[in-house]
């Protein structure tokens, strides 16, 4: 408590007339009433939440220091405004009726709010309603509200991370189901007819279950594939890698798994990536054999390469009917199959090829793209690092830049 200096003589015939010591005892209450009450707008001022108090209309007549570092915002600037300006268009109406129940019930409430940001960006934040109409010290509504944008993501992203797994063992389950079932059931049909079947019909079953089998081999090799991935140790065996004999090679092996499949080859002979040879025509492979599988028989699947800067780019382009947009965002994850996309009869998806083959793009200095779709097919882009043999062969260096 300070006076000035005209007050001191009255101060002190105050203490000399103090009677049983009553104008010091409430001296020292006020004096410890201030300390409190700046320690604790000190703890309000600095503290992570935004005070806040509204009146029943949700007008702000207080805003805390904190004001400025959650919302962005200065306090004395929503002073008179109500919190709904500040709001989201979806969030207002819930935030009124929060509030109005908070009024007319007294009881505490939590909201959960997105603000927009003077650089337009979103948070999200959860806000502690409570009724203090009646409290002579504060007569409003206090809201104490935090910011929870990376908690919410986090909880959002577990919850993805649960569904992907549900997805995931929902989906091995069924594609390693499928290829067993065929090799058990042939398996017995030849067990119990063995001596009926001619060296024919033996056969043609034999077949179909190395197919099936090759077909869980695929699975299982995939599936090493993406955890090796995941867990960043899969080997590269960098190289200059022939882009020309890479596409051809897998050309004439995805011929082989459909014949009479015309793929057409187009670009420069002597074109070399700095990449693992092995590891690109694997992604060759998948790029082709998605392409096939989303044609319609007879089509033409056409490749073209060339030199672009300092990357070496690939173009598989397939005729089908385009990938709708709800579907793009699904392409590269795993298991990522457009629902009701067309697929050729008799053939299978496990929704791994473009996941792994991005992946292996990645891992090389690539990447691999959806550059185009629509109803006459789509264009699938493969990029890999220029070798360095191929620059010395007359790429200009401005080219390198």
């Amino acid at each position: 408590m300070r006076f000035r200096p005209t007050d001191v003589d009255a101060y002190a015939a105050r203490l000399k007339a103090d009677d049983g010591g009553a104008f010091t005892r409430r001296l020292h209450a006020e004096e410890a009433l201030t300390e409190s009450e700046a320690r604790f707008r000190s703890l309000v001022e600095h503290s992570g939440d935004v005070t806040r108090i509204l009146n029943v209309d949700g007008t702000i007549v207080y805003a805390s220091a904190s004001q400025r570092q959650v919302l962005g915002v200065e306090p004395g600037v929503v002073v008179g405004h109500t919190s709904f300006e500040f709001m989201d268009r979806e969030s207002v109406p819930r935030a009124r009726a929060t509030l109005a129940n908070v009024v007319t019930t007294g009881r505490t409430q939590r909201l959960i709010s997105r603000i927009q940001h003077a650089d337009s960006t979103y948070h999200t934040f959860e806000a502690i309603m409570q009724n203090r109409l009646d409290d002579p010290a504060v007569r409003g509504i206090v809201i104490n509200t935090r910011d929870v944008t990376a908690r919410i993501a986090a909880e959002e992203a577990f919850l993805d991370l649960t569904r992907l797994r549900s997805d995931f063992i929902a989906t091995v389950t069924h594609e390693m189901r499928a290829p067993l079932t065929a090799i058990v059931g042939f398996g017995e049909l030849l067990q119990m007819h063995w001596g009926e079947f001619s060296d024919e019909r033996r056969l043609e079953r034999i077949e179909q279950i190395v197919s099936a089998g090759h077909r869980q081999l695929r699975l299982v090799e995939d599936l090493l594939l993406v955890s090796r991935m995941e867990a960043a140790s899969l080997a590269m065996q960098y190289a200059s890698a022939a882009i020309a004999n890479l596409v051809r090679q897998s050309a004439a092996e995805l011929q082989t798994s459909y014949p009479g499949q015309s793929v057409v080859c187009e670009g420069p002979p002597r074109l070399l990536a700095w990449a693992d040879a092995a590891r690109v025509a694997q992604v060759l492979t998948n790029l082709l054999d998605n392409a096939a599988k989303y044609s319609p028989e007879g089509s033409t699947i056409t490749v073209t390469w060339d030199l672009e800067g300092t990357k070496v780019v690939v173009r598989v382009r397939d005729c089908g009917p385009g990938i709708p947009a709800f579907g793009r965002e699904h392409l590269f994850m795993p298991f990522g199959r457009v629902a009701g996309s067309y697929l050729r009869p008799g053939r299978v998806a496990t929704g791994l090829g473009l996941y792994i083959s991005r992946g292996l793009a990645e891992a090389m200095g690539g990447d691999l793209d959806l550059e185009e779709t629509g109803p006459q097919g789509s264009t699938f882009r493969l990029r890999l690092p220029v070798a360095r043999v191929y620059r010395r062969e007359g790429v200009p260096e401005a080219m390198l830049d």
